[in-house]
């Protein structure tokens, strides 16, 4: 028990210079403004910090009830820290990917409502206001903040610009580009929005098109990647002699490890390929 203290203690004193000693505004401004609508930085630095002892103190207690080695004890309750602590950073980055998707989907409802707000006789900023009144967040929030600098003073083509640096999305920016355009020309705002509402709904028919054949590249790519586990536990049910030096031995344990390491490496790889960018 006093080598689990000890270890909690390494831990949490090494990890704590890293957290308070770390500099707080890293990261673009897009990454930085999408961190801070789904959670607060430095709450999730805690909750990182506290998974990392958690998984290093759980794992070092399994290993030391299964009378594994110290070495491998150690090890692996690092390999369980470092895991825990990535674990909510995945989790934060899943939730502004799945922001960002949802305005990516919401911009072509609010440019046809505002095509249609331009078409009664409205000015641009109040065509904006209202089409954000009948739709959700995120596309409200990032508009509404957008509408508030405008309110105070700033250029409708700038607010609309500072807001483009703020969001990662395509379709907003070739929202900004035509609007700012137009602004600039003294054409028909209206117009040319139809126009991109013609090509938004062309890329989104296209994105789909692409989705659909790479599910299931994706889904054979996952089956292949856990296929070695389910093959283990069919040896081990028929032959646990056979199977049992595996897990056991020194030498097993750094099988495992290799293997490990090379579904990593290979899971990575099949992410890469069938990932596409729109």
């Amino acid at each position: 028990m006093g080598l689990v203290f000890a270890a909690v203690f390494l831990t949490v004193a090494g990890l704590f210079p890293v957290y308070f000693f770390q500099p707080r505004a890293s990261g673009t401004a897009a990454e930085m403004y999408a961190l801070r609508q789904v959670s607060n930085p430095e709450r999730t630095a805690l909750i990182q910090l506290f998974c990392a002892g958690l998984g290093f103190c759980l794992v070092l207690l399994l290993c030391m009830y299964l009378a594994l080695e110290f070495w491998l004890c150690f090890l692996l309750a690092v390999l369980g820290g470092i895991v825990l602590y990535i674990l909510p950073g995945r989790v934060i980055a899943w939730r502004i990917s799945r922001r960002n998707w949802k305005f990516e989907m919401q911009m072509l409802d609010f440019t046809v409502a505002v095509v249609g707000n331009l078409r009664s006789g409205f000015a641009l900023p109040n065509a904006i206001e209202l089409a954000i009144e009948h739709l959700g967040n995120p596309i409200r929030q990032d508009f509404s903040l957008m509408l508030a600098e405008y309110r105070l003073g700033v250029e409708l083509s700038e607010a609309i610009k500072r807001m483009n640096d703020r969001i990662s999305s395509e379709n907003l920016q070739l929202f900004t580009a035509t609007v700012c355009v137009a602004i600039r020309s003294g054409g028909s705002i209206a117009e040319v929005l139809e126009n991109l509402i013609h090509t938004i709904r062309k890329r989104k028919e296209m994105e789909g098109k692409i989705r659909s054949l790479t599910a299931q590249f994706n889904f054979e790519s996952l089956c292949m990647i856990l296929l070695p586990i389910p093959v283990f536990l069919v040896l081990y049910l028929l032959d646990p002699e056979l199977m049992r030096p595996l897990l056991t031995t020194k030498t097993g344990w750094w099988g495992i490890a290799t293997i490990v390491v090379l579904e990593l490496i290979g899971f990575k790889a099949l992410r890469s390929i069938g990932k596409v960018r729109f």
